[in-house]
């Protein structure tokens, strides 16, 4: 739902709800199941929902806030891919759109199990 708040989603919870279960069922993956980075590339770039198409602009905004994890997770967020891929720790230096929204992808992971979910 981080991902939605940020591209313009205000709805409530039940509202997330109903419309998570839309998008999982435009794009063929169960809920319960999650959307991984196939689907959530697919998805920013406007292909399969258009709802979720996000600019650069708009992603970058998302990296610049911190990642949400739980349950003590290990940090694998914007800045630990960044590095791992040769760049600075500053998410800005992210240009190329694909690592962009691996990015966010990761930093949105909240319990690392690299699937998206509600």
């Amino acid at each position: 739902r981080a991902f939605a708040d940020n591209v313009g989603f205000d709805g409530g919870d039940g509202e997330w709800v109903e419309e998570y279960a839309e998008i999982c069922s435009s794009v063929g993956v169960r809920p319960a199941c999650g959307i991984d980075l196939e689907t959530f590339v697919a998805l920013v770039d406007g292909e399969t929902h258009a709802v979720c198409s996000a600019t650069n602009s708009e992603l970058e905004q998302i990296l610049q806030k911190p990642p949400e994890r739980s349950g003590g997770a290990s940090s694998t967020g914007p800045e630990v891919l960044a590095a791992e891929q040769g760049h600075s720790a500053d998410t800005t230096s992210l240009r190329d759109r694909g690592e962009i929204k691996r990015a966010v992808f990761v930093g949105l992971d909240a319990d690392g199990d690299e699937c998206l979910s509600h």
